[in-house]
């Protein structure tokens, strides 16, 4: 029997000014796991930076990779 697991989280409501929006590219999910930390973590700034990176991806015909993004960008605390 599987079972089914609902996780809660805090969003700010400025986050969707900045373009997130739910649901959520599998990108961000991944994203996320790779530097091991919460949407509530993130900044506005962070939001606007993965849009840009999607939308760059994208124009240029290519795949959205977390690793690919993780080439270009790193986690500072």
């Amino acid at each position: 029997m599987s079972r089914l697991y609902f996780y809660d989280t805090i969003v700010f409501r400025d986050f969707f000014v900045v373009g997130l929006w739910f649901p959520c590219e599998k990108f961000v999910g991944g994203m996320l796991m790779l530097f091991n930390v919460e949407i509530l973590q993130l900044t506005l700034n962070t939001f606007m930076r993965l849009g840009i990176f999607f939308m760059t991806l994208k124009m240029m015909g290519h795949i959205m990779s977390v690793s690919c993004f993780a080439e270009f960008y790193e986690l500072k605390i």
